[in-house]
Parts: structure tokens; C-alpha cells; sequence
């Protein structure tokens, strides 16, 4: 009789549902955030494209990180695309250079020659482009939201694009605030010279 959770060849039986992760998805995350989505939704495009079997949630994306280096590696090497898109949208934005597609509907007519009947049939004739609207607040509040990009007011008025942040975190690293302070010493020497 086989011992409790080996096979009868010794090898460890695989306990839990089987991955629903694949190699391809690794393109997949780049298509995704090439057009701009999140992460967080990638499962949700899994589902869309192979099907409700492969809708996955955002724990098991983080999951497939830490099992997948191969994963965590598109994540990282991608991701940056998503803020491309959306940058690129905002630069086009301000400068007028958005445009959307329109179908042009109207009224059709055709003749049939042998029964001698006009049909008239009501549909889209064509495509053409136009200016789009830029919704700028929307923009920017994607912008802030998604990728941490911020203005930030002082009480005096004064608007700063978000550098303070970046001092408060190496001032808030034990390591780097030494260096930073280290730095700030040798420079202020140099000065004094």
C-alpha cells in the first residue's frame, strides 16, 4: 500500500488545483499594457481573450511573481508601456492632436435592375476621423492615481511637482539619509575653499 501523499513510484503527489498560468502570458502582459490597463485588470483580459477559465485575480497575478520569475520580469520590464500610452494621450491632448473615429450613417438606396425594385436601406456608409474631446481633468487624475505623478500646494501657495517626495524617501532610509548627509557635508567644505 502507498504511502499517505507519495505516488507508488515515490514521487510527492502535487496537492491543490493545477496552474492556470502559461508562458504566452508573458506576451499577453506586454499587450495589455501597451493599450494602457493596469495590472491590477490583467486577470479580467485573461478571461477576455482565452475565456471565464482563465480569469484570474490580482493575489494570484502577485502569486505567479514570486513561481514565475519569467513573470515578474515582463511585469517589470512592461508596465512602463501603460504610462507611455497614457503620457502619449495627454501630449497629443494639449497640443489638439486627438482624434476618434465616426461612422457615417445615412440612407442607402439599391436598385434591383432584374425585379426592377429601389430598396432603400438606412446603415453605416463610411468611417471618417475627428477632432476628439481631451478631458484634462480626467487625464490628470488618471495620471496622479495610477502613477503617483502629483502636485503638491504648500500652505504659502507655492506648487511643487513632486521632487519632496523623492528627498523624504532617502531621508526616511537610515542608509541613504548617512550618505545624504555625508554628501551634503562634503559639498558645503568645498564651498567654504
Amino acid at each position: 500500500m502507498p504511502m499517505p501523499g507519495k505516488t507508488t513510484r515515490g514521487k510527492p503527489r502535487r496537492r491543490g488545483r493545477p496552474t492556470k498560468y502559461r508562458k504566452k502570458f508573458c506576451n499577453d502582459l506586454k499587450d495589455h499594457f501597451e493599450k494602457g490597463f493596469s495590472y491590477e485588470c490583467f486577470g479580467a483580459s485573461l478571461a477576455k481573450k482565452y475565456g471565464d477559465r482563465y480569469c484570474v485575480s490580482k493575489q494570484t497575478l502577485y502569486d505567479w511573481e514570486k513561481v514565475h520569475p519569467e513573470f515578474l520580469d515582463a511585469k517589470l520590464r512592461w508596465e512602463p508601456l501603460a504610462q507611455a500610452f497614457w503620457e502619449d494621450i495627454g501630449r497629443r491632448g494639449a497640443v489638439g492632436q486627438l482624434s476618434t473615429s465616426v461612422d457615417i450613417v445615412g440612407k442607402k438606396t439599391v436598385v434591383d435592375h432584374e425585379s426592377k425594385t429601389t430598396v432603400h436601406t438606412y446603415g453605416v456608409l463610411g468611417e471618417k476621423r475627428v477632432p476628439a474631446q481631451f478631458n484634462a481633468t480626467a487625464w490628470r487624475l488618471t495620471m496622479q492615481n495610477r502613477f503617483g505623478m502629483k502636485n503638491q500646494v504648500d500652505h504659502a501657495g507655492k506648487v511643487s511637482t513632486g521632487e519632496g517626495d523623492t528627498m523624504r524617501k532617502i531621508l526616511e532610509n537610515p542608509a541613504t539619509a548617512q550618505m545624504a548627509l555625508e554628501l551634503a557635508e562634503a559639498m558645503a567644505g568645498e564651498q567654504q575653499e
